[in-house]
């Protein structure tokens, strides 16, 4: 049974340790399953793997398996993926330009600012990681 706030992918085990399963699954954008993405550049189709922390059930590599995601989640990933660049970028712009740089000069500094917001959430990867969870469901 699925739980209305969770986002759910199809996935197969790829890589088993004592502790995590790797399971790879394909991530598709709403128009991916459209008949018409074959002519339509829209379409946008991943290969994606996650790793999930392992419960007393046992499992076998290649085995079909469900992974889910609070939605709520999803909303925090979507915000550090692309709502704090985008608004980083954005001050930046506004604030130089309203001291009146040059334009081309703020623009580039404005996209020069995403490579320190970039490092910074690279090295907070794991602490990042901590925060998102992923539970796994095997099928019957």
């Amino acid at each position: 049974m699925s739980d209305k706030k969770a986002i759910e992918h199809d996935g197969f085990i790829e890589q088993i340790t004592d502790s995590e399963l790797k399971v790879r699954f394909v991530s598709m954008a709403a128009c991916a399953s459209c008949h018409a993405s074959g002519v339509c550049n829209a379409s946008d189709m991943q290969d994606k793997e996650v790793w999930i922390k392992r419960d007393n059930r046992s499992f076998r590599i290649g085995e079909k398996v469900n992974i889910i995601m609070g939605t709520e989640q999803g909303g925090r990933a979507v915000m550090i993926g692309y709502v704090y660049p985008f608004l980083s970028l954005l001050l930046t712009l506004l604030i130089l330009n309203s001291f009146g740089m040059k334009e081309l000069l703020s623009g580039i500094i404005s996209l020069a600012i995403l490579i320190p917001y970039y490092l910074i959430v690279y090295l907070l990867r794991n602490y990042i990681n901590q925060k998102f969870s992923f539970s796994i469901r095997k099928y019957d």
